[in-house]
């Protein structure tokens, strides 16, 4: 049975990958800074910043990895971007250099759709359009999308990239300050205002998590191209949603009206994003099964579940 590893495991979309590669019934293996709550589960200890914990991840040389460990988010990388330089493309690189030794392992790196193009020149946006990012969130991604690609050509590593517009589900942190959609969520079930930078016409496509768990594992799967040609994939909803309108949604689901209230806009926000996926359904056959309504429903449906436990 072929083996697989996932950086980051813990995480919001990680435990996604986790139990969309359970269900398959492969042989994982979780590589993180923390022992997952799940038990059963084989663990290496694996931290971006120390690469000495990378040895035992290429000691095992697994078929794949789905690398998605990356400790920022746009506001974080842009309050320290010495640390996130550091950490985050640092960190990748190095582990890339390591992993140039087994390049028969497929890496799909997770990088996001919906920072590296920066503004769109049109829209959807193809895999084709140029990486203008205008976050140091985006730029590390991009930056770390160039390095694999250079080891790619070098060294033969199977290295792919799949860049993910903006997942959503109940599980994200707000601790992170990351996730419009449970954050929105919970303040309109607890009747707090909302923040909104700008004016709320900002539009994103939103991918619940589970769509974009699969369709990491559908990059994955794919056979294996010629060094010179970096499989570059957008995973997606193809469907752009301005923020009233995810707040209204919300609202609506909730049965509460939203309070908002408008800030200056942020400067690494890009006005629109929207992916075009047509390349992923041609290639693979994935897209998304889980509809805006049906996600948002969901994750209020859980959020619900989580405060009632904690009562």
């Amino acid at each position: 049975m072929a083996t697989y590893v996932v950086t980051g495991a813990t995480g919001f979309l990680g435990s996604a990958v986790i139990e969309a590669f359970r269900k398959r019934g492969d042989q994982l293996i979780v590589a993180s800074r923390q022992r997952p709550p799940e038990h059963e589960l084989d663990w290496l200890h694996f931290d971006l910043r120390d690469h000495g914990t990378f040895a035992a991840l290429i000691e095992a040389r697994p078929k794949g990895i789905v690398h998605l460990a990356w400790s920022s988010t746009p506001a974080i990388a842009d309050r320290d971007v010495t640390a996130d330089l550091a950490t985050n493309v640092g960190g990748t690189v190095a582990l890339l250099q390591h992993l140039a030794d087994i390049p028969e392992t497929v890496v799909v790196f997770a990088s996001s759709g919906g920072t590296v193009y920066g503004p769109a020149d049109t829209l959807p946006i193809p895999e084709s359009h140029a990486l203008r990012p205008i976050s140091f969130y985006g730029r590390g991604k991009a930056s770390a999308e160039h390095y694999g690609s250079l080891f790619r050509a070098r060294d033969g590593l199977d290295f792919r990239v799949a860049r993910i517009s903006n997942p959503y589900g109940a599980s994200q942190s707000q601790a992170k300050l990351q996730g419009a959609v449970p954050i929105f969520a919970r303040k309109i079930i607890a009747g707090e205002e909302i923040v909104i930078w700008g004016d709320g016409g900002i539009v994103r496509d939103y991918l619940h998590v589970e769509d974009a768990a699969a369709g990491l594992l559908s990059v994955l799967d794919l056979q294996r191209q010629p060094a010179e040609h970096v499989p570059v994939y957008n995973l997606g909803s193809r469907i752009g949603t301005t923020l009233l309108e995810l707040i209204e949604l919300l609202g609506d689901i909730v049965g509460r009206k939203p309070k908002v209230v408008f800030q200056t806009e942020r400067s690494f926000d890009v006005r629109a994003n929207i992916l075009d996926t047509s390349k992923v359904l041609r290639d693979t056959g994935w897209g998304p099964n889980i509809s805006l309504k049906a996600g948002l429903t969901q994750t209020v449906k859980r959020l619900y579940e989580e405060l009632d436990r904690a009562r």
